[in-house]
């Protein structure tokens, strides 16, 4: 629930959102803790819009993951943020 930044400082709220949102990747992206290393994706920040870029063919091969990102841009959606990845 979004409304708990409201009992924030108003200065802190957008970074503690972001903060809260890259979290919620990090999880995504480790959730099975294989020791597999993970692709090397650049992720871009800018406000509320966030975009997560992967190697070539990478999502492909990973369609669980691809479905749970797209799951995650509506969860974002709905918060206000903007996620798209390729």
């Amino acid at each position: 629930p979004t409304s708990v930044f409201e009992a924030l400082p108003q200065e802190v709220v957008l970074c503690t959102k972001q903060l809260c949102v890259l979290l919620r990747l990090a999880v995504l992206m480790h959730r099975s803790r294989s020791p597999v290393a993970k692709p090397q994706a650049l992720l871009d920040v800018n406000g509320l819009s966030l975009t997560l870029e992967f190697p070539a063919g990478w999502l492909a091969s990973h369609p669980l993951t691809r479905l749970e990102l797209k799951q995650e841009a509506n969860y974002l959606q709905a918060a206000g943020f903007s996620l798209t990845f390729s």
